[in-house]
């Protein structure tokens, strides 16, 4: 699939979810999803991570506010610490 049609489905997937919200109200929902889901999708995100998951990133980062775009970060790089911990431990 071309990453535009990628982005498109994206789009089309996040505006059915949340479609009927204020801006304010999904950007409040995306930052409250995404640390979750990427957690618990992480073994597949790994697969993808060289390619598709950067650009889908930037793209849901580029919905947020600068405010909200730094904690998403900060809250991914927090999770993303944790996980690596848990590798090396294990």
């Amino acid at each position: 699939m071309p990453e535009g049609e990628a982005m498109a489905m994206m789009d089309s997937m996040m505006n059915s979810m949340l479609g009927s919200m204020s801006p304010e109200e999904k950007q409040d929902t995306m930052l409250k999803l995404m640390p979750e889901l990427m957690e618990k999708m992480m073994p597949m995100m790994e697969l993808l991570m060289p390619r598709i998951i950067p650009h889908c990133l930037e793209h849901m980062l580029s919905h947020l506010s600068e405010e909200k775009r730094a904690v998403f970060v900060a809250t991914m790089k927090s999770i993303l610490e944790t996980t690596d911990q848990k590798a090396y431990s294990s």
